[in-house]
């Protein structure tokens, strides 16, 4: 089990943003050398100007959304069990790859 204070969140609507954002590391450094992407807002910065969805989760529950929502969780720090989670991402067929 995950509580609330530790789950998946994610602002609502922020798929029709009309942005893809630029990845980061967990250390807050950039994935890729020369994204010029648009770089994510600080939502932690004001989080009430923002709609942001979790729940409590039980094993083998499920969260899905659209690829273009901003999303993250916090740190696990509060529990002494580990929390572990399984991404997958579902394409249409015209899907293709770019390295």
């Amino acid at each position: 089990p995950v509580g609330r204070e530790a789950t998946l969140e994610c602002v609502a609507g922020s798929h029709r943003w009309g942005a893809t954002h630029k990845p980061k590391r967990f250390d807050g450094t950039d994935l890729y050398d020369g994204d010029d992407r648009v770089e994510m807002p600080d939502i932690d910065a004001d989080r009430s100007a923002y709609r942001i969805l979790g729940w409590a989760m039980e094993p083998g529950d499920a969260v899905a959304f659209h690829f273009k929502t901003v999303h993250g969780a916090p740190a696990n720090t509060g529990s002494t069990r580990r929390r572990r989670v399984f991404s997958a991402r579902w394409v249409g067929d015209d899907a293709v790859f770019v390295d």
